[in-house]
């Protein structure tokens, strides 16, 4: 549904040089983080991109997501049998995004699941010449509900109530696990532990919409656009 919407947005003219930033939550971030990949796959041919979404709107993805809480949910309380181990297996986020990727990616190359996963979150803008829009993913820390944010500029501190996964303990974070970390919703997914940063859960826990992200950002672009650093350069790089 989201994808469509942007996707009649696109060929009404309004998406490019239009849209300058796009932040969601739960499956609305699926979408944006879908649409935004196929913008930098596809630099702005509508034609593919409308097919991957035709096919994505096509796919029984409710049969594998329940097949996976049946299955998967009751393997974790068991013990570790030799030579195999529950830990090893995909969770329902990390299968459905390997599965959305499979229609939206590419066999090989740099747009392939297994590819993109190992790039930080902002390769797909650094990789791509083509004006893609600005995508915050946003998530919730299980722990004390503070909203969690992925994004493709450099370390930036919006506000002391969110958390910045971009950068972390562990390395930095993927753009496919950001998005699909915006979607676990508890019970049926488990909460994503990211090192020294906490677990984090569906953003639709502590923000709906994402719309409170871009308003942070856009205050801070206000004091950054009187900055004359490398941040405030970023800035004025994505709004020439």
């Amino acid at each position: 549904w989201t994808m469509l919407h942007l996707h009649h947005l696109d060929s009404l003219g309004l998406f490019d040089n239009n849209v300058f930033m796009m932040s969601g939550a739960s499956g609305g971030n699926m979408g944006l983080s879908m649409y935004t990949f196929l913008k930098a796959r596809h630099r702005g041919d509508l034609k593919p991109i409308k097919a991957a979404i035709e096919e994505i709107g096509a796919t029984n993805f409710l049969s594998g997501d329940f097949t996976g809480l049946i299955t998967r949910f009751p393997i974790n309380f068991l013990p570790d049998l030799p030579g195999w181990s529950a830990a090893e297996l995909e969770d329902r986020a990390e299968a459905m995004a390997r599965s959305y990727y499979r229609i939206v990616g590419t066999n090989a190359g740099a747009f392939h699941y297994d590819s993109i996963r190992n790039q930080p979150y902002s390769a797909i803008w650094e990789k791509n010449d083509y004006k893609l829009p600005l995508f915050i993913s946003n998530t919730t820390r299980a722990e004390d509900g503070m909203r969690g944010f992925a994004h493709p500029l450099k370390k930036i501190d919006l506000s002391p109530g969110m958390i910045d996964l971009t950068f972390n303990g562990a390395g930095v974070l993927s753009f496919p696990d950001a998005a699909f970390l915006a979607n676990r919703f508890p019970i049926m997914s488990p909460a994503g532990r990211i090192e020294g940063k906490g677990h984090f859960v569906d953003a639709g826990n502590s923000d709906n919409s994402g719309i409170s992200t871009i308003m942070h950002f856009l205050r801070y672009m206000e004091l950054g656009s009187k900055d004359t650093t490398a941040t405030g350069k970023t800035y004025a790089r994505f709004l020439s």
